[in-house]
């Protein structure tokens, strides 16, 4: 009788969904380095604190000391989907834009200075497909520089068409920034200097294209 009472129970039902594996912390530690390259450019005092989790890896946050001024990133990349997707914050204050230009090309040396500042967050991809899957929104500023106003490379060369000769002194160069479809697009870039205002918007691409609309006042 025992045998076919047990026989006759019904078992439990099976949950509709699996759980999800718990987030568990693996490892975690704080970097420092006294200097710190990537091609070309080169940065000092660096510290990043990282956390490795079972799902997960996040930086909180990443500090370096960049051509006067320092730059902060925060970020998590999602290592449980494929491939992984990562989410970033990045913070530059104070930089010496001059310097980090010249830097980066010999011929992009004179083209700007001033002291840039950007807020930027980034969403995208891991892998083969990274700048295809780059999005992100975000602003900047650069204060109290110079423009040549001819030969502008990227996406400033649409300040190129201003048509004043010799350097131009300005009070700032500000705009938002959106990143999509390899491109990165602004509403309005406005610039302000001693010899008048310029507002423009339009995009330029990963490629190098531009289309840009300029407005003079």
């Amino acid at each position: 009788d025992q045998l076919l009472a047990l026989q006759g129970e019904t078992p439990p039902a099976a949950p509709a969904h699996p759980r999800p594996a718990r987030s568990e912390l693996v490892a975690q530690g704080k970097v420092t380095a006294e200097r710190i390259q990537w091609q070309p450019y080169r940065g000092n005092n660096a510290s990043v604190e990282i956390r490795i989790f079972n799902d997960r890896i996040e930086v909180w946050p990443m500090v370096i000391e960049l051509y006067g001024g320092t730059l902060q990133v925060s970020a998590r990349a999602d290592r449980a989907q494929s491939p992984a997707r990562f989410s970033s914050n990045i913070q530059v204050r104070n930089v010496d834009v001059g310097k980090m230009l010249s830097v980066a090309s010999p011929s992009m040396r004179g083209k700007l200075s001033g002291t840039g500042e950007v807020d930027l967050q980034l969403f995208g991809s891991l892998g083969p497909s990274f700048a295809k899957s780059l999005t992100g929104t975000g602003r900047f500023n650069v204060r109290d520089g110079r423009l040549p106003g001819i030969n502008l490379p990227g996406g400033l060369e649409a300040l190129g068409k201003l048509g004043i000769g010799g350097d131009t002194p300005f009070r700032s160069i500000a705009g938002d920034l959106a990143i999509q479809n390899s491109r990165i697009a602004s509403r309005q870039i406005h610039l302000d200097s001693p010899s008048g205002t310029v507002d423009l918007h339009g995009s330029s691409g990963f490629d190098g294209t531009l289309d840009y609309i300029l407005h003079f006042a």
